[in-house]
């Protein structure tokens, strides 16, 4: 209860108390805030950077987000970034700028952070993916940039191969609908070993068929959180880059000049109707180009 209490007064403090009920229907407190990344941000109804970066400074203050400082040495105190809260923000595409405002520290403190440096570098060090072949390992998730639109992305990956098994735009993301997807997919590539995917309820389908198919105690349906599941969440990027971003930016175009309401039912069918064919085009376009790009050889 204190929790939400606090979410509540932090959203009436920074003037976002109309996005109160979100936050508590999705049980958001002040110390998980800089951890959700911007897209889980959105879902709870902020669409601006600016209310994103007012909300997470006044996050930053509680609980775990607070900054702690490294052993006392001569000098100006220095601060730990917690990795997590730095990821997300460089992911979200936050300036080195935006995050020392938003974590009260210099601009220098965060550019000398390993994890900043080593991004800026190219030479990030990432935790090594091994899997034994194809079809050993798939990963499914859905992706939620268009859900304003009522849209929802849903693809799996083969982690060894590369390769994209399914990748469709669909105006739901409900069982049956995902497990279609990878229903077809079977039929096309095979059975696979074992499935990774998050504790969404979407995926609800899919596991009881791993479990029916490949039994159980054996790892047959692999969950947890997103951002684990390193092969989805690098193709969910490129997807971006790729395809989304041209209809992300134009449905809001869209609404700026009035000619699209994201909460009018016979808008969101119209535009079902004239874009969904169109983005499943550009996915199809999108990931035959993906099968032939060059990739690293290590795994």
């Amino acid at each position: 209860m204190a929790a939400r209490c606090n979410m509540l007064s932090v959203l009436i403090k920074v003037g976002l108390d109309e996005f109160a009920g979100n936050f508590d229907k999705q049980k958001v407190s002040p110390d998980i805030v800089c951890f959700l990344s911007a897209p889980e941000v959105r879902q709870l109804g902020l669409s601006r950077k600016e209310e994103m970066i007012k909300l997470r400074m006044e996050c930053i203050k509680y609980g775990a987000n607070r900054l702690q400082m490294k052993t006392i040495k001569p000098g100006p105190p220095e601060f730990v970034i917690p990795k997590c809260i730095l990821q997300n923000l460089t992911d979200d595409g936050f300036l080195i700028s935006d995050i020392a405002k938003l974590l009260s520290v210099s601009e220098s403190t965060v550019y000398h952070e390993k994890g900043v440096e080593e991004r800026k570098n190219g030479c990030l060090q990432r935790r090594v993916y091994n899997v034994k072949g194809p079809n050993h390992l798939w990963h499914i998730d859905t992706n939620h940039t268009l859900i304003r639109w009522h849209m929802i992305i849903a693809g799996g990956i083969d982690g060894f191969s590369r390769l994209i098994v399914y990748l469709q735009c669909k105006d739901n993301n409900r069982a049956e609908t995902i497990f279609q997807y990878f229903l077809t997919a079977v039929e096309n590539f095979g059975i696979p070993q074992r499935v990774r995917s998050d504790k969404g309820l979407e995926n609800v389908s899919v596991a009881n068929y791993m479990i029916q198919q490949r039994g159980t105690g054996r790892g047959s349906m692999i969950t947890g959180k997103s951002v684990h599941n390193q092969r989805i969440e690098r193709l969910w990027r490129d997807v971006y880059l790729g395809v989304l971003v041209f209809y992300y930016n134009l449905f809001y175009f869209m609404e700026d000049e009035g000619i699209l309401d994201p909460l009018n039912d016979i808008h969101i069918a119209a535009l079902h109707s004239t874009f969904l064919p169109k983005i499943n085009d550009k996915l199809d376009i999108w990931k035959e180009a993906w099968v032939r790009h060059r990739m690293r050889t290590v795994h």
